[in-house]
């Protein structure tokens, strides 16, 4: 008499061993692909607060810039000075521009109301990487220093260049004496920034922006 081996259905050790080595693969892409939106998706959400930054930096530009007064009612003048930053290793392949604009404006006098005359100077602190804005009084020695706040934090301001348009047409890269004869004031003031994020300086942002001066 003849007995049957019954079968019992199930996977061979060879077939176990390849669906192992598919899933292991499938979750290796998967886990990749996860990582690599997550970590596209951070770098978009970094852009876009750098892009924020940008603009409240001409925010704050452009606020003084409306508030800029006319040498005939204080005596100094509109002053933009050409600068470079030393070289740095971290950022090699990059101009390091860190102009200085030093504008005559008003500002609120305070709780007794009413505006008083003041000198706002914006310029890079180079250790910070920083756009600084200076605030003080009137003064035709040195630069405003009596209020030093920084424009914004958490980013490193890598190039701060200013141009100034004269009454020929002219863009200039800076805006001293001799330009003082030509009504004292630009026409225009064109600013052109880089952005870099605190803890990954290859993230960074460019900006240019141009404001009509309008003096009082």
């Amino acid at each position: 008499m003849n007995r049957r081996r019954a079968i019992v259905p199930g996977f061979s050790l060879l077939e176990l061993l390849v669906a192992i080595v598919v899933l292991g693969t499938v979750t290796t892409i998967g886990t990749r692909a996860f990582f690599g939106l997550t970590s596209a998706w951070q770098d978009t959400r970094k852009l876009a607060a750098l892009d924020h930054v940008a603009d409240v930096i001409f925010a704050s530009l452009r606020r003084d810039l409306d508030s800029a007064i006319t040498s005939d009612l204080t005596g100094l003048k509109f002053r933009g000075y050409y600068e470079n930053r030393p070289e740095d290793q971290r950022y090699w392949d990059q101009e390091l521009a860190a102009d200085r604009i030093i504008v005559p404006v008003e500002t609120p006098a305070g709780p007794a109301g009413g505006v008083q005359p003041r000198m706002v100077m914006y310029a890079i602190d180079p250790a910070a990487d920083a756009l600084i804005r200076f605030q003080g009084p009137l003064s035709a020695d040195g630069a405003p220093n009596d209020v030093r706040e920084s424009v914004v934090r958490g980013t490193r301001v890598l190039r701060f260049r200013a141009e100034y348009l004269d009454s020929s047409g002219q863009w200039l890269r800076e805006w001293l004496d001799r330009q003082w004869i030509d009504g004292n004031m630009p026409r225009a003031l064109r600013v052109s920034i880089t952005l870099a994020d605190e803890s990954r300086r290859e993230i960074q942002v460019a900006r240019k922006e141009v404001f009509a001066l309008r003096v009082r």
